[in-house]
């Protein structure tokens, strides 16, 4: 089976979670028995990668996208595997996975700066048409499949993400909570500020780009600015010290697509505490302590618990194990099995 990634979605200067998403599973297939080509838009993109053939073509919001399937017919591909939703697909001879990894932007009223987007962000109409026009789709979660499946009749297959091999560091256990990711208000980075206002001895940790207008409201809420600790991007190996030390990771959103840093911290024995919403309780499961999102009490007494030093040691027993439940390797065979499985079986 003659198969084509689409890896035009990654972006190395400044990578986000579908690059990790693209480069890994990459990765993971280029080591299995398959014949794997990569589109790409740019060679850069192929850095750090294993040496696969690749076809170079535009970026993916050209409108030369429109004639993408049919320069890629003469090459033959049994199948083309996109980490997005958008491809070109109309005219094609091959069959077509495309990618849903959540619909927050949907429910959230996309703010980006191009009017196009926003357009196309205003209800699911041009998503419909766009999972129309495919035999298969990709999500990262069960809980986004239930919401994808009512907008499309194809087969919808998940495909977890996985965290990065960070490096297990013992250290001191500080009394500091770590925060990593975004800042948008469906995260409700807000929440942790208030329960740090009533933990007057513990940090807040926070990582990620932050622009000045949202410190500047996160800090307004703060009895006490100097447990506010902000670090803004950060590297691994600088993550992975962060969470060796942490009392916990918080992840108080009120919504994801899956909730990467929660396995990323249990990976390294980190314990997590984060919103009970179903997203966070699949990802979690028994191994995460759970707070209503609106609740600052919830939060500071799950915090408290990990004080318990007996606790804690079963807590990070817990995440260790769940953490093993996810692997690049899994997630790349069963994508595997997935588009074998739509070539095989033609269209819906």
């Amino acid at each position: 089976m003659k198969i084509l990634f689409d890896a035009r979605w990654i972006n190395n200067s400044s990578p986000d979670g579908i690059t990790r998403y693209s480069r890994e599973l990459i990765k993971e297939l280029a080591l299995k028995t398959i014949d794997l080509t990569l589109l790409t838009s740019s060679n850069s993109q192929l850095t750090g990668l294993a040496q696969l053939k690749s076809i170079i073509s535009n970026k993916p919001a050209s409108h030369k996208e429109l004639g993408q399937a049919k320069r890629l017919n003469s090459y033959n591909f049994d199948i083309v595997f996109t980490p997005h939703f958008i491809f070109g697909g109309r005219g094609r001879n091959f069959k077509l996975v495309r990618t849903v990894h959540d619909l927050i932007p949907f429910s959230k009223k996309s703010t980006d700066s191009k009017l196009a987007w926003r357009l196309f962000y205003s209800n699911t109409y041009f998503l419909e048409k766009l999972l129309k026009d495919c035999e298969g789709v990709v999500t990262i979660s069960k809980t986004i499949r239930g919401k994808i499946a009512k907008l499309t009749s194809r087969k919808v297959d998940v495909i977890y993400p996985a965290p990065v091999k960070l490096a297990i560091n013992k250290a001191e256990t500080k009394k500091e909570i770590i925060y990593i990711g975004r800042y948008e208000e469906y995260k409700n980075v807000g929440i942790l500020v208030e329960a740090i206002n009533e933990l007057s001895d513990y940090s807040l940790v926070m990582a990620g780009k932050c622009s000045k207008e949202q410190k500047q409201k996160i800090q307004n809420l703060a009895a006490n600015n100097k447990q506010l600790i902000f670090v803004g991007k950060i590297s691994d190996e600088q993550y992975c010290k962060y969470l060796s030390k942490a009392t916990a990771l918080a992840l108080p959103s009120l919504e994801e697509g899956f909730g990467l840093p929660i396995i990323e911290a249990m990976s390294v024995g980190c314990p997590v505490v984060c919103s009970d919403i179903d997203i966070l309780r699949e990802v979690g499961g028994d191994a995460a302590l759970y707070f209503n999102p609106s609740s600052v009490v919830e939060l500071t007494d799950a915090i408290k618990k990990l004080e318990n030093l007996e606790y804690r040691k079963k807590i990070i027993q817990k995440s260790l194990n769940n953490a093993n439940l996810f692997s690049w390797n899994k997630s790349a065979s069963e994508l595997k099995s997935f588009l074998y499985e739509i070539v095989e079986g033609g269209k819906n």
